[in-house]
């Protein structure tokens, strides 16, 4: 049997703090949140981990990345496979269907 995956948030940004309060109101655990310019502080119970330190303690989880900016989602996803994580582990969140619906 495969291990299940835990849900890192790669980003706390107002989209990565939109996910986790959306992932914990369905009551899903996340295992960590990632931002490179954030790690060491807090947030919501959790302590931001960089990308190397998550990646250590998380490396079979999901990785959600709810970076906006083309350019840095580029960049953090080669910063991620460098690490380790597979392509197959990385996923992309984005809230602008809210844009278009409001």
């Amino acid at each position: 049997m495969e291990e299940s995956k835990g849900i890192v948030i790669y980003g706390m940004g107002k989209v990565g703090k939109e996910l986790l309060e959306i992932l914990e109101s369905y009551h899903i655990n996340v295992d960590s949140i990632c931002d490179y310019n954030k790690a060491g502080e807090d947030y919501n119970g959790y302590t931001i981990l960089s990308p190397s330190e998550c990646v250590k303690r998380y490396s079979k989880s999901v990785f959600i990345i709810t970076i906006q900016n083309k350019v840095v989602i580029a960049e953090v996803i080669d910063v991620l496979k460098e690490l380790g994580v597979s392509s197959n582990n990385m996923f992309f969140y984005s809230n602008s269907f809210k844009k278009i619906l409001a």
